[in-house]
């Protein structure tokens, strides 16, 4: 079998020479069809299909060589295959995803995410919603500070209509600025959060106390009001509330409150002693 291989792969060779291209890979092929792990041999046969300009039959040559590579675990010989395939045809874009993940196992989490987001865009331009909120998702998991990347996830979910996760990622991402002291960008995304869901009254009473912490008390008191409508005897509302009128230099308000922040105290204290 060897003396032939010889022969088969000299004839290659031969026609190689002479230009013949086409013969020279279906020598080449004969090879590989008795010896199908000889990837060495494949690999040739795709250069050679690349040098035709048969550009989608040289990708399904290299395709299979990659593969081949990340099944024995030469995840880089594998990335450099698959770095051909887009020099050949850019548009390949399932080849950013395979690329993406090879580089996730070889550790390299920047060069995946830049796969990941080409790949992105490429289903948010073409309306393929689903898949660009699933791989947003990925690249959300691989990049948790990233604000910008959780918003974007956020309204993903806000446009299919799950709200419960929807909600957390807005939460993920007004928390990651709250970290940063980005108040400027948290209010933005706090008063966004509110637009979404006008109940989340957490995020309601969070801004509120931003805005009174940046001496904002009108927004401030807006914000404290709602969340005593949704519930009057809240107490650390009824202090913010307090805090907002005083801010304004409303001092009957601000009187009236603590009657009432009082009196809902004294009968917590009296049902306690009950007890």
């Amino acid at each position: 079998m060897a003396i032939k291989k010889d022969k088969i792969r000299a004839s290659a060779q031969k026609f190689l020479k002479k230009g013949q291209i086409e013969k020279a890979i279906r020598e080449y092929q004969r090879l590989v069809k008795a010896d199908p792990k000889d990837i060495r041999t494949l690999l040739k046969i795709g250069d050679l299909q690349a040098r035709l300009g048969n550009i989608a039959t040289a990708a399904e040559t290299y395709q299979r060589v990659a593969e081949f590579y990340s099944k024995q675990g030469f995840f880089l010989k594998a990335v450099a295959v698959y770095k051909q395939i887009l020099k050949l045809d850019p548009s390949y874009n399932e080849i950013n995803l395979r690329l993406g993940e090879l580089y996730e196992l070889l550790g390299l989490v920047s060069d995946a995410i830049r796969e990941y987001e080409t790949l992105c865009s490429h289903y948010e331009a073409n309306n393929e919603e689903e898949r660009f909120r699933e791989l947003l998702e990925k690249v959300v998991l691989l990049d948790a500070n990233n604000v910008a990347r959780q918003i974007r996830l956020a309204e993903a979910y806000t446009n299919h209509g799950m709200v419960e996760e929807a909600r957390a990622t807005f939460h993920q991402a007004a928390s990651q600025l709250k970290k940063e002291d980005r108040t400027d960008d948290y209010i933005l995304l706090s008063e966004r959060i509110i637009q979404f869901d006008p109940s989340d009254f957490e995020i309601t009473q969070a801004l509120g106390e931003v805005y009174l912490n940046t001496q904002q008390g009108k927004k401030a008191l807006t914000k404290f009001q709602i969340c005593f409508n949704a519930n009057p005897r809240n107490v650390d509302v009824l202090r913010l509330l307090a805090q907002a009128f005083e801010q304004l230099e409303q001092t009957d308000k601000v009187l009236t409150v603590h009657k009432e922040l009082a009196k809902i105290l004294a009968n917590r204290e009296d049902y306690a002693g009950r007890d």
